[in-house]
């Protein structure tokens, strides 16, 4: 019967079937190892050769002049990108905390201030647009980020181009400094009420001072500037008034005509601008004393109603740097001594980087990266 035929042979067991095959499968292995594959020959470099080529090359260019100003000319672009670089990557003021920050700099902890206050320039600068009137602090680039042009021809001239730039700067500036120490030996003061003008062969050794200082905006970018009229004479005009929007306007005005300025004490007096403030007949005052306010409120009058030959005194009656898309309260110290004011408007027509120095804005540093570049 087919049931008792079911119940006489049961199912072949698959389990321990597999467990044969795999069994079998491990003798034969064992009985037939594989053939491991052919092992590849090593290939071995020999550095004589190389060797010798360096030794002959460094060589060579020890031997000749040239090769040796070649190479360290790339090693001093390449030194002046990294100082570059790192300068821009790592600020000190960035690392201080506020209380060192203002123990030491206050002018810094007081300049970080306003900057954390200005992050945001749209809120700033929304009651204003009400008004149709633009906000005078903040930069044209601020909070912005640089197209792709800019981006590749600051990467492009700042190993190129920004190098040489500040070695020319460097020597011109050197020259300058050279020509008025030589031109003011043994030269009164011209600063302050006590002031008198240089003579006029101190006048003719300065003379190469306005060439320098053009060639100077010349490295900065400024190849062409135009200019619309003419100044009158210090004697009908003995003031100037401008606006400030940068630190350009005082080397123009120093390559463009005999001009006399009032600035602040710590720069008119440093090592390096001591001699080229007493050349263009600086006028220095300290801002948080009130007797030196008065003293330069004193020379300015002094000078103006003077006949001797000064030059004018250029003021920026502002008191600080703007934007230059509108004109804030002017100060009365331009104004009191009641002549004649010559009126100077500077305007920077730009397309990619604006120039301006201002609270909300690139820094010193920052912004002469960009004029550079």
């Amino acid at each position: 019967d087919e049931e008792a035929g079911e119940a006489a042979h049961p199912p072949f067991p698959a389990k321990q079937f597999i467990r044969m095959i795999h069994l079998f499968k491990k003798l034969f292995n064992r009985a037939h190892p594989p053939t491991p594959p052919p092992e590849a020959p090593v290939e071995r470099v020999d550095f004589s050769a190389a060797a010798l080529l360096a030794a002959r090359t460094v060589d060579a260019v020890l031997q000749s002049r040239l090769a040796l100003a070649v190479v360290l000319t790339v090693a001093l672009l390449c030194a002046l990108t990294v100082a570059a670089a790192l300068s821009r990557r790592w600020d000190p003021e960035l690392y201080l905390s506020k209380n060192t920050l203002a123990h030491y700099n206050p002018r810094a902890a007081h300049r970080r201030k306003k900057l954390y206050s200005m992050q945001r320039p749209s809120a700033l600068a929304t009651p204003l647009r009400d008004l149709d009137r633009p906000n005078p602090f903040v930069s044209g680039g601020f909070g912005r980020q640089p197209s792709t042009y800019n981006r590749c021809k600051v990467a492009v001239t700042r190993v190129s181009l920004m190098p040489l730039r500040i070695i020319c700067i460097c020597v011109l500036g050197l020259l300058a400094l050279i020509v008025a120490k030589v031109a003011l030996l043994g030269a009164a003061p011209t600063g302050g009420a006590a002031g008198k003008p240089l003579a006029r062969w101190r006048r003719m050794l300065v003379s190469p001072l306005p060439t320098i200082m053009r060639s100077i905006l010349f490295c900065f970018g400024y190849h062409h500037i135009t200019v619309r009229g003419r100044p009158a004479s210090s004697r009908r005009a003995p003031i100037m008034v401008c606006n400030h929007v940068s630190f350009v306007e005082p080397l123009f005005l120093a390559a463009w005509m005999e001009v006399s300025f009032v600035a602040a004490a710590e720069n008119a007096n440093s090592l390096l601008l001591r001699s080229i403030a007493k050349a263009h007949h600086v006028i220095p005052v300290n801002r948080r004393s009130s007797s030196s306010r008065s003293d330069v409120a004193e020379a300015i009058r002094s000078r103006a109603k003077s006949n001797a030959p000064w030059p004018p005194v250029c003021i920026f009656p502002e008191g600080t740097t703007t934007n230059g898309q509108a004109l804030i309260q002017f100060k009365l110290g331009a104004f009191a001594p009641g002549v004649p004011v010559q009126p100077v408007v500077f305007r920077y027509p730009h397309r990619h980087f604006d120039p301006s120095w201002t609270e909300a804005g690139p820094t010193l540093g920052g912004l002469c990266r960009g004029l550079l570049c």
